[in-house]
């Protein structure tokens, strides 16, 4: 069931139980044949953001009317859940997969977007490690004779009046998690309204994109699942979010420092950890809704 979230209860209201009932676990033989919903539509002049329940890990499937992206695609395991959202939204073709860093809770389900979906473009950071993940990943784009890109400057492509810019990151040594550190990040905008994503980017990325011009934006996806950064009310400030989302487990207390940095903002906050969030961005408004797992 889908439930609209009103701006002035989010604060606190979605609190870090994470006591939704666990999800269905889909059986990899039933992906192939899982239905593809030909009647789910985004209204013209809309931009959808659904931010998935898929744990500590981050999965967004992003549209507008008639295009659909990708951002991140969990781990192994919730690509399953990854790809049945997709034929639920009733998607054919993912027309570019933006894979922010190559950790296994961002690439984890790479393999099965490519496998059951036309596939567009491919965007990625620079790889800066090696892993099972990454391997299942690379043998699907092989398989279906994909070239990834690598994004190593300013990206932007449009759909359906909506634009969408990929940021890389500007080091290739960090001294802290280079995978972290090496994220992208990629701003929507739609009009009036925009939603910046940040990836798992630690102080040192954050400091990067703090000096990056022109990324105020009205919906912050938190980096790095909430965990407290050092210089994380500085980058509020720069980027002046009305609202946030937290891609968090919801039992990892690490996050309170940030809760609370962003309470202090006035910032509507969501954690995925209650459920799938939808968020409906147009031109002049915004719209969060819950969907109770």
């Amino acid at each position: 069931m889908k439930k609209k979230i009103f701006a002035a209860l989010l604060l606190m209201v979605i609190g870090l139980c994470g006591c939704s009932a666990p999800e269905e676990d889909i059986k990899e033989s039933k992906l192939a044949d899982y239905p593809i919903n030909e009647e789910y539509s985004v209204p013209e002049g809309t931009l959808r953001v659904t931010a998935l329940k898929v744990g500590e890990a981050d999965s967004f499937i992003i549209q507008t009317t008639n295009h659909t992206y990708v951002m991140d695609t969990g781990t192994n395991k919730k690509g399953k859940k990854l790809v049945k959202e997709l034929k639920d939204h009733g998607v054919k073709k993912v027309d570019a997969l933006i894979i922010s860093h190559y950790d296994k809770d961002h690439v984890g389900g790479a393999d099965r977007v490519i496998k059951y979906f036309e596939i567009g473009n491919v965007y990625v950071t620079y790889r800066s490690k090696t892993s099972d993940e990454m391997a299942e990943y690379y043998a699907e784009l092989q398989a279906k004779g994909i070239m990834e890109q690598v994004i190593d400057k300013e990206t932007t492509f449009e759909a359906d009046g909506v634009s969408f810019t990929i940021y890389p990151a500007l080091s290739k040594s960090y001294v802290d998690d280079i995978s972290n550190n090496s994220s992208l990040a990629m701003r929507v905008v739609n009009g009036g309204k925009s939603m910046l994503f940040t990836g798992d980017a630690l102080e040192e990325r954050i400091d990067e994109l703090i000096k990056t011009p022109g990324l105020e934006s009205t919906i912050l996806k938190v980096p790095h699942h909430g965990r407290a950064k050092k210089n994380f009310e500085e980058f509020l400030d720069y980027i002046k979010p009305e609202y946030a989302i937290i891609s968090a487990e919801g039992k990892n207390m690490d996050i309170q420092y940030t809760m609370d940095v962003l309470a202090q903002k006035g910032v509507n906050t969501v954690l995925t950890s209650e459920g799938d969030a939808i968020i409906d961005i147009t031109n002049s408004n915004v719209d969060i809704y819950l969907e109770d797992q």
